[in-house]
């Protein structure tokens, strides 16, 4: 799964690697959390200010879906992640992967393991070096609260980790290449069957992993000091 995620680009970067607007005035981030609002590009829509209507735009999503029959807000927290192999068939996500796709740009994510009552965090990264981007597969949704405001929100994609990310677990964010992202956020492709051979795990050769601070296991840290390198833990502490 993808719990807690870096991006440290700035909002220009973003602009041109996407070729989307506008350009968004982004602090770097050494640790999104859930129910925080995060950059993802999609496709805009006629009416929707920042972009013209067909091209890319990019816009701050609070991350974790909040489906459009949600009585509120917070089911939105258990709607982070979505799995690749059946988000088509869950009725949270499955008009999203058919309409409103994402992408979601981060610059590492998240895994913990440990024992002894510890949660050690590791970071992974794109094996070109620190502040490359990786863009995980996303879903978008809007929904309106009881004051008739528009809430949009977001999910990540997941899928089977990879050799490098399976020794902390099972699951990983579904990442694309750039030359797949025309395809992801294409709205004339409604059919999810089309997008499968999008939907696997990155490679990874491609795939760089760091302990770090266990700082980052408190979501209100922030600061680039939560991606130094930890020291190994004793002789049986990490599994207790």
């Amino acid at each position: 799964m993808c719990g807690r995620y870096t991006l440290t680009s700035s909002g220009q970067e973003l602009a041109s690697h996407f070729e989307a607007q506008p350009v968004l005035d982004l602090q770097p981030r050494f640790n999104v959390a859930p129910s925080q609002p995060v950059p993802v590009v999609r496709i805009a829509a006629a009416g929707e200010a920042g972009a013209e209507p067909g091209k890319r735009q990019i816009a701050l999503h609070r991350w974790g879906l909040i489906p459009t029959w949600a009585r509120d807000a917070s089911i939105g927290s258990r709607m982070i992640n979505a799995r690749a192999e059946t988000a088509a068939d869950k009725p949270a996500f499955r008009e999203a992967i058919r309409r409103r796709r994402c992408l979601v740009p981060m610059t590492g994510f998240f895994e913990w393991r440990g024992g002894g009552g510890r949660k050690l965090p590791s970071w992974f990264h794109p094996s070109e070096g620190e502040g490359a981007l990786w863009v995980a597969a996303g879903l978008w949704e809007s929904w309106w609260d009881p004051g008739g405001q528009a809430v949009h929100s977001c999910t990540i994609l997941t899928t089977a980790a990879n050799a490098i990310v399976a020794e902390f677990h099972d699951r990983m964010p579904v990442l694309l290449a750039a030359t797949h992202y025309a395809r992801w956020l294409d709205p004339e492709l409604e059919d999810p069957r089309a997008l499968a051979d999008l939907l696997v795990p990155w490679p990874a050769e491609h795939t760089a992993v760091r302990a770090v601070s266990d700082r980052v296991n408190d979501a209100r840290a922030e600061g680039p000091e939560l991606l130094a390198a930890r020291e190994p833990p004793a002789q049986g502490e990490l599994f207790g």
